[in-house]
């Protein structure tokens, strides 16, 4: 197998588990708890001034998706977070790569807020380890 097939293939298992470790319900699975995720605050809002309604987005599957992984630096880490982002800064894991959504050309942090947080109190501009969903429409 090609090291290019296999690298996807573990961004993917970690997208999984990720995702898993948010369920709200012992019945969802990690594709509910993103399709939950991203219309959680009525859409997706980002940093970059980007906007997608929650009418707007379709309801993720994973034929829908491709993940791989990327090094950002902190400014891009930054424009793809929410418009209103929490302000914690003590992430309980800190070596896990941050996930961010790519929908319409346009990038959204999912998972991973604390995290950019810290690094941004620490000005680490990086570069930092992302895994982006990719939404390919079909």
């Amino acid at each position: 197998m090609p090291a290019s097939q296999l690298d996807a293939i573990e961004a993917q298992c970690f997208v999984i588990a990720e995702l898993n470790c948010h369920r709200q319900d012992y019945r969802h699975t990690w594709i509910d708890t993103l399709n939950r995720l991203i219309r959680k605050s009525g859409g997706l809002f980002n940093a970059n001034g980007d906007a997608i309604d929650c009418k707007d987005l379709p309801i993720l599957n994973p034929a829908m998706l491709k993940v791989r992984r990327e090094l950002w630096p902190l400014s891009r880490l930054i424009s793809a977070r929410h418009c209103k982002p929490h302000d914690r800064d003590a992430p309980k894991c800190d070596q896990c790569p941050i996930l961010v959504l790519s929908i319409l050309g346009k990038y959204f942090l999912v998972d991973g807020g604390t995290r950019t947080n810290r690094r941004i109190r620490d000005k680490d501009d990086g570069p930092h380890a992302v895994v982006v969903i990719e939404y390919v429409p079909q």
